[in-house]
């Protein structure tokens, strides 16, 4: 039988509620900042909606190069050669 264990830090900060003057992005930004600061984090300028979003649409050659890249570290692993993108690196090898 196999067991793991996850080891992490946790941190409780004091609850935050929005100030009178704050709109909801500067209250999630003043809390980013706090947690980012706790928990020695950089902060980033994207939200969880990245997830959303079809990277293909925007950038076509993305996927069929992340593509390749994929197929070529297959092609090695599986010992046939690699890093062409073409049909002579699926020749097995004798």
């Amino acid at each position: 039988m196999t067991s793991w264990a996850l080891v992490c830090d946790v941190w409780f900060l004091e609850p935050q509620t929005k100030r009178d003057n704050e709109s909801a992005d500067e209250f999630a930004s003043r809390v980013q900042k706090m947690i980012a600061t706790k928990a020695n984090l950089r902060i980033v300028p994207w939200d969880g909606y990245l997830k959303y979003y079809n990277l293909g649409d925007k950038n076509p050659g993305l996927i069929e190069k992340r593509r390749r890249v994929y197929a070529d570290r297959i092609r090695v692993h599986l010992g046939r050669g690699g890093g062409d993108g073409g049909g002579e690196s699926m020749r097995r090898r004798k």
